[in-house]
């Protein structure tokens, strides 16, 4: 029997990759992100707050040490967000990637996950993966990506779901060397859209007006 469960593990080898994969559809959180550039003897490290609608996108607001992020649309559409929360379309092909990037791990759609990563598990405990890009065009900005599960739960907020979500720590590593790890923690989940949109600019602050109603927009 022992056997059996082993030989069926190594068969597949993403079995436990959805809970490393967002679980809910409509989630706001925090991060924290470190960037290691080499030649640099210490790291950069910055913090903010997401938003992540499964059918419009995800908002990736940088509130310290500066206030900067990006608006990544299902829509193929890729903003950046200066300091004042204003939107400029996005044309760098690395960020654009990267943008790709996180709508596929935040969507959680193992299909297209296995269609554009070649996935491992290269740890049990704690629970870790590592995907490298198939496709060239992120093969141009992405090494490796490396999927780490933390301890957290969350629940019990007005206008949202009881339940648990996983921290995870993702470590990105560029073909420039950088490496890019950022910490997700969710905080508040949404029983719809509808009410994610309400809650948006209360919980992501008023820099982030502009952007979310400009997900808002995005068609579903």
């Amino acid at each position: 029997m022992g056997q059996a469960v082993v030989a069926q593990a190594q068969a597949d080898p993403i079995a436990e990759l959805d809970q490393l994969l967002p679980s809910q559809c409509y989630q706001m959180g925090t991060f924290e992100q470190e960037k290691s550039i080499p030649g640099l003897p210490t790291l950069l490290r910055s913090s903010g707050r997401f938003r992540f609608d499964c059918q419009r996108g995800v908002i990736w607001l940088q509130q310290k040490p500066v206030v900067d992020g990006f608006l990544f649309g299902q829509d193929d559409s890729y903003y950046s967000i200066n300091a004042e929360g204003d939107l400029a379309a996005l044309e760098a092909r690395y960020q654009a990637a990267i943008g790709r990037i996180m709508l596929l791990l935040f969507s959680a759609n193992q299909s297209d996950i296995q269609r554009r990563f070649d996935i491992e598990q290269v740890n049990a405990q704690p629970l870790t993966y590592e995907l490298k890009p198939k496709q060239r065009r992120l093969k141009r900005a992405v090494q490796s990506i490396f999927l780490v599960q933390m301890a957290g739960e969350v629940g019990g907020e007005e206008g949202a779901e009881e339940g648990s979500v996983n921290t995870v720590e993702m470590s990105l590593v560029d073909t420039a060397g950088q490496t890019l790890r950022v910490v997700n923690r969710a905080e508040l989940i949404s029983k719809n859209s509808a009410a994610q949109s309400n809650q948006c600019v209360a919980y992501m602050g008023e820099l982030a007006a502009t952007s979310c109603a400009r997900l808002d927009a995005v068609a579903p």
